[in-house]
């Protein structure tokens, strides 16, 4: 073979694997950027669930600890004491207020749309009951016993399964 079909054949080889070369190099850079692309997506995703899951976290916490409040309200012979129970009593309540406006706030599928109407109903259903409550554990003249009793049957019969529905 002479030289010059040598380098006849050399050119177009080295131009077909050169542009094969860079071929290469942009698959790559391509299937990186896809890589970091699903990367982010699944950092969002998993961010998000995060989030929900704190505010739902946040959400039961505070239906428990209004709960346990409202018993020992019910107990607590300190008119002080009360106060700061009734105080810690409302704060809980805004918590969980606040909770819940960011989670509707959020992107919700479809059956986290769902279970949350399902706990504003139950949150309906057991609020006016702690009002009530309440109203008979914080009233000046104090209760008498037929109070008393109204009381601990909302307690036990509405408000704690009302509470113990949104877990």
């Amino acid at each position: 073979m002479d030289s010059q079909t040598t380098r006849a054949t050399t050119l177009p080889l080295l131009l077909g694997f050169s542009l094969l070369l860079i071929l290469m190099g942009v698959q790559v850079i391509q299937a990186l950027s896809g890589i970091r692309s699903m990367r982010e997506d699944m950092q969002q995703i998993v961010e998000d669930k995060l989030v929900k899951n704190n505010l739902a976290q946040a959400m039961l916490s505070s239906a428990r600890e209004r709960g346990m409040i409202l018993t020992l309200i019910y107990y607590e012979e300190d008119p002080f004491e009360r106060d700061e129970l009734t105080i810690k009593f409302s704060n809980y309540a805004g918590s969980y207020l606040a909770a819940r406006e960011k989670l509707r706030a959020m992107n919700l599928s479809p059956e986290e749309r769902e279970v949350l109407v399902k706990l504003d109903k139950q949150t309906e259903q057991g609020t006016p009951a702690m009002s009530r409550v309440m109203s008979l554990l914080l009233s000046d003249e104090g209760m008498n016993e037929l109070e008393r009793d109204e009381a601990m049957v909302l307690i036990r019969d509405i408000a704690i399964p009302a509470r113990e529905a949104v877990s």
